[in-house]
């Protein structure tokens, strides 16, 4: 196999990529983020396959965006876990900020989406 990409392989790629970000959107808006674990799957499949374009970038952002929101959803769990226990529930009025991570991760979801649409790297 050459190890120089033609365009219709980066087309093809770029293709898989703008599903992906669709897939993450859809998920975290919709779905509660059960399509986002399929989108993340489908991102770590494909992400050899961008070997040597711009798309790679966008794979590894979304890879990297995901395990980031994962990690800030948990930790702010436990912590409002904490502080809704020490208060006597008191802090459920504060839950809302466990979801701070998934708007964040929309939002690059769109940037990257919008860089991608532009043929640039993240």
């Amino acid at each position: 196999m050459s190890s120089v990409i033609d365009a219709s392989d980066t087309e093809s790629i770029k293709k898989w990529a703008t599903m992906h970000y669709i897939l993450h959107l859809v998920g975290i808006v919709f779905t509660v983020g059960t399509l986002t674990l399929i989108a993340v799957v489908l991102n770590y499949v494909k992400r050899d396959d961008a070997n040597g374009t711009y798309v790679r970038s966008h794979m590894d952002y979304m890879i990297s965006s995901w395990w980031k929101m994962i990690l800030w959803t948990v930790i702010l769990g436990a912590i409002m876990t904490v502080i809704t226990i020490f208060t006597l529930g008191l802090g459920l009025v504060l839950w809302f900020i466990v979801g701070i991570p998934a708007i964040i991760f929309a939002i690059r979801m769109i940037l990257g989406l919008m860089k991608l649409s532009d043929s640039r790297a993240i």
